[in-house]
């Protein structure tokens, strides 16, 4: 939800607490000091772009991975918990920085 005050420059945005509803419309991606990019915040690993990158991609071949990942990023928020939950990653959204 976003407020914004009369005659204010800019707007602030509120996240609710329980967030997996909104995760159809989250464009937000996440990128690790480890090189790591993940398209959730409840995502496990994510995929090595450093690694990637390091293996001499082309620029064609990470526009094809980037696009790749976010196409199977999960349906909702719900969904996305499931996966982690199925891969042992699973953590609430305080610990992660949601």
């Amino acid at each position: 939800m976003n407020y914004q005050i009369p005659g204010g420059k800019g707007s602030v945005g509120i996240i609710p607490a329980y967030t997996r509803t909104i995760c159809g419309s989250c464009d937000r991606i996440r990128l690790t000091p480890k090189g790591d990019l993940k398209t959730c915040l409840y995502q496990g690993e994510g995929f090595s772009f450093r690694d990637f990158m390091r293996g001499g991609a082309t620029n064609e071949e990470i526009k094809n991975q980037f696009i790749k990942l976010f196409n199977n990023r999960a349906k909702d928020g719900f969904e996305a918990e499931a996966q982690a939950q199925k891969s042992g990653s699973l953590q609430s959204m305080a610990t992660i920085g949601g």
